[in-house]
């Protein structure tokens, strides 16, 4: 009984997951402002994705982050695998140092990723590179992910006390892991 009650929790905890996904790339993808000298939108999907990897890293399946990945690269005309690549990779490493992050103050959670979110577009750029591509120029880049960084915390605390998800205590517990 209890293990169809954890099962259906979690089903709906990756429903969620999947909406604010969703939402994050419309978000990202809406036409706000086209001119030549308008600044990046942050990548919501990113701050999305690395808050509930490491709240909820159950409902956080490598499948599910890949498809929202693809939309958002399919959505917004970005190098098709190129941040799909940066974003599985990156919630796989966030879900790897959870429990040491967990124990630790919210700026040791900011600061990983806000060390994600450059890596990220470091990844991205050297993918565009390698391909022959014309990249963006690095400052683009780098502003995209101070943008993103700077949304973390707003987006934490939309999801922490809009929908009172929090850390498990148990994740508070943990021993702490390098």
């Amino acid at each position: 009984m209890t293990l169809d009650r954890e099962i259906t929790f979690r089903l709906i905890r990756m429903t969620l997951f999947l909406a604010l996904g969703a939402l994050a790339i419309f978000i990202e993808a809406a036409p706000v402002d086209l001119s030549a000298t308008a600044l990046p939108s942050p990548d919501l999907l990113l701050c999305v994705v690395v808050f509930w990897a490491l709240r909820r890293p159950g409902s956080t399946p490598t499948l599910l982050i890949f498809a929202l990945g693809l939309t958002r690269d399919l959505l917004t005309d970005a190098p098709i695998g190129a941040g799909t690549l940066s974003l599985v990779l990156t919630a796989e490493v966030i879900k790897e140092y959870r429990g040491w992050i967990a124990s630790r103050p919210f700026l040791v959670e900011w600061l990983a990723m806000a060390g994600a979110a450059l890596a990220g577009v470091l990844l991205q750029w050297l993918l565009i590179t390698v391909t022959f591509g014309q990249p963006p120029y690095l400052g683009q880049l780098a502003t995209l992910a101070l943008f993103t960084v700077a949304a973390y915390p707003l987006v934490v605390f939309l999801l922490r006390w809009g929908l009172r998800i929090g850390w498990r205590k148990r994740d508070r517990a943990r021993p702490v892991r390098p």
